[in-house]
């Protein structure tokens, strides 16, 4: 993944492309201020964009203009179908670059993006939805809300409604990844 991630990084910009700048901007035009799936996805761009600037992003504006992925990116981020789509999203997208790298498995862009597997990508998206949820331009989200977020994202059940009084310091529970290589320890 890192390999490919660098690789990107010392190529060379595109000529005139402007899919990731495009594809930011449709994002923005279509979701503003509201907390969407879409709004996640022009947070990563953004991101990607100040990484690589349009390195890596051939087809990604087409990509986020079919009607099937439009429709995932409308889910609000507190929709109980937020989880499952955000999934969705992620398989699609791999899918996208892995046929991009299998047609040309030489171009550094596509290698990049099927790098991240769908499990990465939902992981990716869904710790960006946090992100786009503080900063809710209203910032009326409150640290009980937040945390129950948190125990969301994490499997815990919310500990109390937002805002009730909150008495117990609320479990906050920390994904933790094993390293590559690692094996998990103990008896067999």
């Amino acid at each position: 993944m890192f390999n490919a991630l660098l690789s990107l990084r010392n190529a060379s910009e595109p000529p005139g492309a402007n899919d990731r700048a495009g594809l930011i901007e449709d994002m923005n035009t279509r979701y503003g201020d509201q907390q969407t799936l879409g709004k996640v996805v022009a947070l990563s761009a953004g991101t990607l964009k100040a990484l690589y600037g349009e390195k890596g992003s051939e087809g990604i504006r087409a990509f986020f203009k079919r009607n099937d992925v439009v429709d995932l990116c409308n889910v609000p981020l507190d929709s109980p179908k937020f989880g499952e789509a955000s999934k969705q999203l992620a398989e699609m997208e791999y899918a996208h670059w892995s046929a991009l790298k299998e047609a040309d498995p030489n171009a550094l862009g596509p290698r990049a993006g099927a790098a991240f597997d769908p499990f990465s990508r939902d992981l990716i998206q869904k710790g960006l939805a946090l992100l786009v949820r503080v900063q809710s331009p209203a910032g009326n989200q409150s640290v009980t809300s937040m945390v129950a977020n948190l125990n969301a994202f994490s499997g815990q059940p919310p500990t109390v409604a937002d805002g009730q009084a909150q008495s117990p310091t609320p479990p906050i529970t920390f994904l933790v990844v094993p390293q590559w290589g690692s094996r998990p320890s103990g008896p067999a």
